[in-house]
Order: structure tokens, then sequence, then C-alpha cells
């Protein structure tokens, strides 16, 4: 059995529209993105354009930068994906620290009282 086209772009073609697409919603260049998730801004070039695609690692990072899941990243059910306002609620949510979540979270429940 070869493994020689697992890494190949052909494998997974929608990475990098994916990749493109959140990154268009949030009005980031590669650069940020690279920035956020703590990469390469070189490979996050590559990614994006689709001459590479990310590791697992590179592509959890990227997905923590956005503020999603692999899972949500991978969805085609539109129900799994998050609406643009929803992706940067949850990407300021990661950034965070546990004090001012749990804040957010006693004000969220405040405010959802009728």
């Amino acid at each position: 059995m070869s493994y020689s086209n697992i890494s190949s772009p052909q494998t997974s073609p929608n990475i990098s529209e994916q990749l493109r697409q959140l990154l268009s919603e949030r009005g980031w260049s590669a650069y940020k993105l690279s920035r956020l998730a703590g990469l390469d801004s070189g490979s996050v070039r590559r990614y994006l354009s689709g001459r590479a695609n990310p590791s697992l690692p590179s592509l959890m990072a990227l997905c923590d930068a956005f503020g999603i899941t692999l899972a949500q990243f991978f969805a085609d059910d539109a129900s799994a994906q998050l609406t643009c306002d929803q992706r940067l609620v949850l990407s300021a949510w990661t950034r965070l620290s546990s004090t001012n979540q749990k804040l957010l979270l006693e004000l969220m429940h405040y405010l959802d009282k009728p």
C-alpha cells in the first residue's frame, strides 16, 4: 500500500477553499492568521493557495485561531456550521482568561432572563 499521496493537495481540495472562506469572512490577512495560529506565514500562504496541506497540528492551530473545532471545519452539514458572528465570539472567547470567561457566562445568563 502506498502512502505517497496522503499529504498531496489533491487529497483535500476543500481545505484551502475553507481556509480562504474563513479568512475572508473575518477580513484577515494571511499574515494575521499565521500570527494568531502561531505558524510560519509562508506555510499559511501555501495552505491558502492549495500548494500544501497543513499537518493535523497545524490545522488544529488554524482552527483555534478561527475559534472553531476540526469537526466544524470539515462539516458538510449547514447545521454544524457557525455564523460569522458566532465564530467571532468563539474566537474572542478563546483569548479570554478563565476568569473573564466565567464573567461573560454570568453576563450572558443575566441577559438571557426575561
